[in-house]
């Protein structure tokens, strides 16, 4: 019997397939628009103090929306990464065991890689 592939099935891969996409996307969009602020910023078709707020040291960009953009990036990284690492794990492994460890490792390193470097874009002491 084979195996129907909907949203309500747990083991379709659609979750996966899904987000592997919504992730794609957020990317497609927030990596192009990252990179023309900084390099408009190196270049100097943007000023640098419009990143600037007073109280933070000199060559420090912060301002809350820049660290939004980033932290989305962050996520739809970390996101699209895991799910394709996963993919492989699951294609590669062939226990259950193997398969359980590899995702647990996968789960907690993806966890903690993501908010150490969110906690690097809104300066949040680690």
């Amino acid at each position: 019997m084979a195996l129907k592939r909907t949203l309500n099935n747990p083991h379709s891969g659609m979750h996966e397939w899904l987000w592997q996409r919504i992730s794609a996307l957020v990317l497609l969009f927030i990596l192009p628009t990252t990179l023309f602020i900084l390099i408009a910023i190196r270049d100097g078709l943007i000023p640098y103090t419009l990143f600037q707020q007073a109280e933070m040291p000199t060559g420090t960009l912060y301002t809350p929306w820049l660290s939004i953009i980033l932290s989305l990036a962050i996520l739809a990284f970390m996101i699209h990464g895991a799910i394709g690492i996963k993919a492989i794990t699951d294609d590669y492994l062939h226990t259950p065991m193997r398969r359980r460890l590899a995702s647990t490792f996968l789960l907690i390193t993806t966890v903690a890689i993501t908010l150490l470097l969110l906690s690097i874009v809104w300066q949040i002491g680690v």
